[in-house]
C-alpha cells in the first residue's frame, strides 16, 4: 500500500509539471459497427468437421481482404459437399478503415449468432457479410429481407411516396451503371425538408441484375413514413428526411492554413519561456516532492517501530480467521471456471456474500456492510429471440392491445411467484401473453427480467403480432393466438458447450437419467421446476435444471419435458434446450441455486473484532511534529510557485508594454471603441458574404454547436466553463470525442444516471451531441434535423467528425495543438490571440 501512495503522489505532480508545456490528442480506432439484423439458415453441420474449417477458412480471408478491397470482396474454400461461398459488401461512402472495421466484426459475430449453421447473412449499417454452402455469387437474392421504417408520416404522404419512387429510380440507374454498384440522390420536399436516398448492390451483380434486385427492393420500402431501409442479400435500399450519408468516401481536403496574427499584436518568440522562469516553477515542485516523501518515509518508518513488538503468530491468526469466514465450498474451482469460460450456453450459478477484505485504512474493527440482494440488477442476459410472421399495423389496436399487455406483465411481476399470463382486447385484435421466471431465483431478479423484455421484446419485433424471448432468468411470450395451458414446442433453441464428454455414451444417459428424475419432481410440484445432480466421475457432478410454465398440466408438463430431453444437444458437457411450454439444461458446475424458495440468503455471521492486543487503540495518531514535517515543504512549495508564476506573467507584461496605445485600447469600454472602418467591417465579414447575413448565414449553427454542448453536459454531468482535464482531454467535447473513438461511451455517463438510463439512449444521445458539435459548421446537422433523429428508431446517424475546441483558462494561450481528423491523416491550426490573453472567437459561415 505506501509503494502504491508514493507511485499515485509521484505520478501527479509530475503530471502537474508536464502539463505546463504539453498536451496531446490521441486518436484511436473507430467504434463498433452498429448490428441491424442477422438470418441463420436451416442447415446445420457438425462441429469440428471440415465443413467447420473451410467456414472458418472463408470468414479469415475476407476479414483480411477488407483493407484494401474498394468494399467488396468474396472467397470460397473445400469442396464439395463441404464448400462454403462467402462475400461481404460495405456501404460505398464509407472510408477503408470502416469498412474493414466492420467486415472484422462481422466475421467473428456471425458464428456466435449462428454457431452451427451453415449459412448466415448479417446486416450492419456499415456492411453486410454472408456466407452459404450454395453458389451466391453474381446471383440476384431476396430472400431473406429486412424492413425498417421510421414512426412519423409525412404530411402529404402521397407525395412523398411518389416523390421517392422518383428518386430512387434515378439512383437505381446511376447504381447499375456505377462500377460500384452505387448511388445517392436528394430532392427537396418543402422549402425545409430535403429526402435523401441511398441504393447499393454487391459489386459481383451485371448491370441488368443490379438493377432488377434494386426495382423488386424499392417496391417493397416502408409506406406511410418520412424514413424507411429494405435489406437483401444481394442490394439494399434507404431514404430518410436527413442526410445519413457521406457525400464523398475519400478523406476531405486539408484545410487553408489560417494566416498568423500581425506580430504587432503578438511578436513573434516573444512568448518563448525562458530557462530560469522553467526553473522557478519545476523547482518548487521538486522540491515539494522530495521533502513530502521523506516525511512519509519518516511516518511509516516511526510506525514500523511502533508495531514490532507484536508476535506475528497474532497476525497470522487473524488473518486467518478474516478468510475462513466465508464458506469456500461454494468457490468454482480452477477446473470449473474453465469450463465457464469456454461455454456460451450456461448460466452462472449467483455469487453468495463475498469474504471480508479490510484495507489499511480502515478501522479492524468496523464491521462492513454487504448488500446480498442488489436492488440494482443488472440487464438479464439475453439468450435468443423469435417474431412470427404476421404484422399489425403501428398506431393500430393490436399494437395498443400489445402494449397494455406488456405493461400488466411488468406490474404482474413483483410478487407474482415467477409467472403470470394476461390479456387484452377483442378479436381479432386479441393479445395473449405470459412470462416465466426461473424458479430458482429471487423475486427482484425475476421483475428486472420481466421488466426489461417487456421492452426489449417489441424493439426485437416491432410490428409482428407475435414474439416470444428467451433470457438466463425469464422468457415472455405474447401471440394474437391462445397460448395459455398449452404445449408448444415450435420455435425451439438449442446451445451447447463446445468441449466433448471424455465418455460421452455413458455421460449421455447419466444425463438422460437425470432428466427423467427431475422430470418426475417437475411434475409433481406447483411451482412445475425441479433440479437433480449426480457424479459422472469422482471429480465430475452433473447438475440438471428442468421447468415448465406454470399453466401447463402435470400430464402437458411431463410430455413438454420428454420431448424436449430427447432433443438436447448430445456428447457434450453442457446444454440446454429452449421451448416455449418448458425447458432443460445440463452443466459440470452448480449453475442453479440448490435453495429454490428464492428467499434472500440469511444475513452472515459477524466476525467478532480482533483482539486489542493486534492494534492498540490510538496508536496510529499522527504527532504533530509528523504533520508539520509534511505541510510545512508542500506550503513552501506552493508560495514559491506562486511566486514563480507572478514572476513569469509579470515579465510578460513588461515584454508587451510597447505595443502602440491604439491597439492596446481596443477594449470595449466606450461607444466609439464600439465603432470600426470601412476595411476591418469588410474583413470580418469576408466582403459582406450574404453567408454571414444574420439570421440566414452560419451564425444560426450556433444554436446547434450549443445544444449539442448541452447535451453532453447533462450525459456526463460535467460543465465545459470548469472542465478540468480527466484522461488527457483539455475540455469536455475533446474528453467526449475520445472515449467516442476509443468505443467506450458508457464511461462518459454521469454516475447519479447508473440506475435510470437505457443504454443505446444515452449513446444516442452521446451521437447527436457530438454531431452538434463538429468543428465544420456545414456537416452540422439543423435543430429539425436532430428532432428527427431523436424521434426515430429507424434511422441511420452519420459518423461525428472532429468537434470544435473550446480552450480553458488553464491552457498555455501560445500553444498549438495538433488534432487527428482521421486515422492516417492529420492537420493543425495556429490559434490566434489577442494582446490581452483573450482569445479572438473565429466565425465559421455555412
Amino acid at each position: 500500500m505506501s509503494s502504491l501512495k508514493f507511485s499515485m503522489i509521484f505520478v501527479f505532480l509530475f503530471s502537474l509539471s508536464s502539463s505546463l508545456f504539453t498536451f496531446t490528442i490521441a486518436q484511436s480506432a473507430n467504434p463498433s459497427p452498429n448490428y441491424l439484423n442477422n438470418v441463420c439458415s436451416n442447415n446445420t453441420f457438425t462441429r469440428n468437421s471440415t465443413y467447420q474449417s473451410n467456414l472458418n477458412r472463408v470468414l479469415s480471408s475476407l476479414a483480411s481482404k477488407a483493407n484494401g478491397s474498394d468494399g467488396f470482396s468474396n472467397a470460397t474454400a473445400g469442396q464439395n459437399p463441404n464448400r462454403v461461398y462467402g462475400l461481404f459488401q460495405c456501404r460505398s461512402d464509407l472510408n477503408t478503415s470502416t469498412c474493414q472495421n466492420c467486415v472484422v466484426k462481422a466475421s467473428t459475430e456471425v458464428t456466435q449468432r449462428c454457431p452451427t449453421q451453415k449459412g448466415n447473412i448479417i446486416w450492419y449499417d456499415e456492411c453486410l457479410l454472408h456466407y452459404s454452402d450454395s453458389n451466391i455469387f453474381s446471383t440476384v437474392t431476396t430472400n431473406p429481407s429486412r424492413s425498417l421504417k421510421n414512426s412519423n408520416i409525412p404530411t402529404d404522404p402521397t407525395r412523398f411516396e411518389e416523390l421517392v419512387l422518383d428518386l430512387m429510380s434515378e439512383a437505381t440507374t446511376l447504381a447499375a451503371n456505377n462500377t460500384k454498384r452505387y448511388a445517392t440522390r436528394e430532392r427537396n420536399f418543402t422549402t425545409s425538408e430535403t429526402i435523401y436516398t441511398f441504393v447499393q448492390c454487391t459489386q459481383d451483380l451485371s448491370s441488368d441484375d443490379c438493377s432488377r434486385c434494386l426495382r423488386q427492393n424499392t417496391a417493397n420500402l416502408p409506406n406511410e413514413t418520412i424514413g424507411g431501409r429494405t435489406y437483401y442479400p444481394s442490394c439494399y435500399c434507404m431514404f430518410e428526411l436527413y442526410n445519413f450519408y457521406t457525400h464523398n468516401a475519400s478523406p476531405p481536403p486539408a484545410p487553408t492554413t489560417l494566416s498568423p496574427p500581425s506580430p504587432v499584436t503578438r511578436p513573434t518568440g516573444k512568448r518563448r519561456i525562458s530557462t530560469s522562469v522553467i526553473i522557478a516553477i519545476v523547482a518548487p515542485i521538486t522540491v515539494s516532492a522530495v521533502l513530502f516523501v521523506a516525511g512519509y518515509c519518516f511516518l511509516t518508518r516511526r510506525a514500523r517501530k511502533k508495531y514490532n513488538s507484536l508476535p506475528g503468530k497474532i497476525g497470522m491468526e487473524t488473518l486467518e480467521r478474516w478468510n475462513t469466514n466465508e464458506d469456500p465450498a461454494t468457490r468454482p474451482t480452477m477446473a470449473t471456471v474453465v469450463l465457464m469460460l469456454n461455454s456460451y450456453s450456461v448460466t452462472l450459478a449467483l455469487p453468495q456474500q463475498p469474504a471480508f477484505f479490510y484495507g489499511a485504512r480502515t478501522d479492524l474493527g468496523k464491521q462492513l456492510t454487504i448488500g446480498t440482494d442488489s436492488d440494482h440488477a443488472t440487464d438479464p442476459n439475453y439468450l435468443f429471440h423469435y417474431c412470427s410472421d404476421k404484422n399489425f399495423t403501428r398506431n393500430s389496436t393490436f399494437q395498443s392491445n400489445v402494449n397494455l399487455v406488456l405493461s400488466s406483465l411488468a406490474s404482474n411481476s413483483n410478487g407474482s411467484d415467477g409467472f403470470s399470463n394476461a390479456t387484452a382486447g377483442q378479436d381479432p385484435n386479441r393479445v395473449y401473453g405470459l412470462f416465466q421466471c426461473r424458479s430458482d431465483l429471487p423475486t427482484s431478479t425475476c421483475q428486472d427480467c420481466v421488466v426489461f423484455a417487456s421492452t426489449d421484446a417489441v424493439q426485437r419485433c416491432p410490428i409482428q403480432k407475435g414474439a416470444i424471448i428467451w433470457y438466463d432468468e425469464c422468457l415472455v411470450h405474447y401471440s394474437d393466438t391462445y397460448i395459455f395451458s398449452t404445449v408448444e414446442s415450435n420455435p425451439s433453441i438449442r446451445l451447447w458447450n463446445t468441449m466433448n464428454a471424455t465418455d460421452p455414451t455413458r455421460f449421455d444417459e447419466l444425463v438422460l437419467s437425470l432428466m427423467n428424475e427431475a422430470r418426475t419432481l417437475a411434475v409433481n410440484n406447483p411451482k412445475r421446476f425441479a433440479t437433480k445432480k449426480g457424479d459422472s466421475t469422482t471429480s465430475q457432478t452433473i447438475y440438471t435444471l428442468v421447468q415448465c410454465t406454470r399453466d401447463l398440466s402435470s400430464d402437458d408438463c411431463s410430455r413438454c419435458l420428454v420431448q424436449n430431453t430427447a432433443n438436447l444437444p448430445k456428447g457434450v458437457i453442457g446444454g440446454r434446450t429452449l421451448y416455449p411450454s418448458c425447458y432443460c439444461m445440463f452443466e459440470l458446475y452448480p449453475f442453479y441455486n440448490d435453495n429454490s424458495t428464492a428467499s434472500p440468503p440469511p444475513t452472515p455471521t459477524v466476525p467478532s473484532p480482533p483482539s486489542p492486543v493486534t492494534r492498540p487503540a490510538g496508536k496510529r495518531r499522527i504527532s504533530s511534529s509528523v504533520i508539520i514535517a509534511i505541510v510545512v515543504p508542500i506550503t513552501v512549495a506552493a508560495v514559491l510557485f506562486v511566486a514563480g508564476y507572478c514572476f513569469l506573467t509579470r515579465r510578460a507584461r513588461k515584454k508587451y508594454n510597447y505595443v502602440p496605445d491604439k491597439i492596446a485600447g481596443n477594449d470595449i469600454t466606450t461607444v466609439e471603441s464600439l465603432q470600426f472602418d470601412f476595411g476591418t467591417i469588410q474583413a470580418a465579414t469576408n466582403g459582406f458574404s450574404t453567408n454571414n447575413k444574420l439570421g440566414e448565414g452560419g451564425f444560426v449553427k450556433s444554436d446547434v454547436f450549443s445544444f449539442g454542448v448541452l447535451v453532453l453536459e447533462i450525459i456526463t454531468g460535467k460543465k465545459t466553463t470548469n472542465f478540468y482535464q480527466t484522461d488527457g482531454a483539455e475540455d469536455l467535447l475533446n474528453y467526449a470525442w475520445k472515449h467516442w473513438r476509443d468505443g467506450t461511451p458508457m464511461q462518459l455517463l454521469d454516475s447519479t444516471l447508473t440506475d435510470s438510463y437505457s443504454r443505446n439512449e444515452v449513446i444516442r444521445c452521446i451521437h447527436i451531441g457530438l454531431l452538434c458539435v463538429q468543428e465544420d459548421p456545414a456537416v452540422r446537422p439543423t435543430m429539425a434535423t436532430v428532432v428527427l433523429m431523436l424521434n426515430s428508431y429507424s434511422v441511420t446517424l452519420a459518423l461525428p467528425q472532429q468537434p470544435a475546441f473550446f480552450y480553458g483558462n488553464r491552457t498555455d494561450l501560445g500553444k498549438q495543438f495538433a488534432i487527428g481528423t482521421n486515422s492516417d491523416q492529420s492537420k493543425s491550426k495556429s490559434v490566434p490571440w489577442s494582446v490581452d490573453d483573450s482569445s479572438i472567437t473565429e466565425v465559421y459561415p455555412r
